[in-house]
């Protein structure tokens, strides 16, 4: 039984990151350079096969499309150097003291492995950036990033910048939000609460004057975001993102639910997928052995996977609890149904 641990694995990639980024202008970075980061933090000299996986940890971190990778090797054998063969997000008004700052938030939630180091390289990156050193003690507090995650922040840059400024500012916003092609939503006005990312999706957590509760928005269905500039409210200083909506699987579900225990079975060659993306923060990867793989998560709303589990077919096998197992077996004999199988 192999067990799998994710120390300094999150200090490893970001500096890397960092690294590679530098030294693109110049050339790139080299095999050996990368090796020297790994050992200072690891104490080992890595393998050609362990680099290469870190180089894709990171590409399908910031993108799960094979033509969009953020970095590249070129040369061979000494003169091999890895380079980014585009921006982190291609979009010359965000700057990447804002990425970073993205990163800053992002890594230690997600790997939760951010050391010392990382920080003291990060934060004299933003040293010259005023407005992101006030933000950055507090990014956990207005972000929560999680799940299989890529960078997406080109399409909703600006209701991104405004509602973090909002967030600062502990102003109110107001939204009008598409339903569908034609219907939209009454204009609605809301007390962020923070913004949250999974699956390549931004969500504004936010309390509702028309709902009178908490919601969850989708950032794609806003089509008019304005701050109230003459507002204010509170937030309770206990209130974590993270608590409130860490074990949801989706996070629009009202999460009321008994936390669950979701015990599956991985077979190769999916099991590459589960060990390069964390599909949600409380994945755990009991065993690794051959072509099967050992996966646990705990969270509050599991009917909500059933799509999720569907799309990998007869590679992943539900074992428990036994009522979701028994929701799979009914999902696949109405489809056989439905096609008279």
């Amino acid at each position: 039984m192999v067990k799998h641990c994710k120390a300094n694995r999150g200090e490893i990639l970001i500096k890397i990151l960092i690294e590679i980024a530098r030294k693109t202008p110049t050339g790139g970075l080299s095999r050996n350079a990368i090796g020297e980061i790994y050992a200072n933090i690891n104490t080992n000299f890595p393998t050609e096969r362990t680099i290469y996986r870190l180089i894709q940890s990171i590409n399908s971190f910031f993108s799960g499309d094979e033509d969009e990778k953020l970095i590249t090797s070129v040369g061979t054998g000494l003169n091999l150097r890895y380079r980014c063969v585009r921006s982190i997000v291609p979009d010359t008004e965000l700057k990447e003291d804002d990425i970073t700052a993205l990163l800053y938030s992002l890594y230690p939630q997600k790997e939760q492995a951010a050391g010392n180091e990382v920080r003291s390289a990060i934060n004299n990156i933003l040293k010259n950036h005023g407005d992101w050193r006030q933000v950055e003690g507090k990014m956990d507090r207005y972000l929560y990033i999680s799940g299989s995650t890529s960078l997406r922040i080109k399409e909703n840059l600006q209701n991104i910048k405004q509602l973090l400024h909002a967030l600062q500012e502990h102003k109110r916003v107001k939204i009008s939000r598409r339903l569908s092609s034609v219907r939209f939503a009454p204009r609605d006005e809301v007390e962020p609460l923070g913004l949250l990312y999974r699956d390549h999706e931004w969500y504004l957590a936010a309390r509702s004057s028309e709902a009178g509760s908490s919601r969850v928005y989708r950032l794609d269905d806003i089509q008019e975001l304005r701050i109230v500039e003459n507002s204010r409210y509170c937030i309770s200083e206990t209130f974590s993102l993270r608590q409130q909506y860490g074990d949801r699987w989706n996070l629009t579900s009202t999460g009321d639910g008994e936390l669950v225990k979701v015990g599956l079975k991985v077979k190769s060659p999916i099991t590459v997928q589960f060990l390069f993306h964390q599909f949600h923060d409380s994945q755990q990867i009991i065993s690794h052995i051959g072509g099967e793989m050992f996966v646990e998560y705990c969270i509050r709303d599991a009917r909500e996977m059933v799509p999720w589990l569907m799309k990998w077919g007869a590679t992943v096998e539900v074992l428990e609890p036994a009522w979701l197992r028994h929701e799979i077996v009914d999902v696949l004999q109405a489809t056989m149904k439905l096609y008279e199988l």
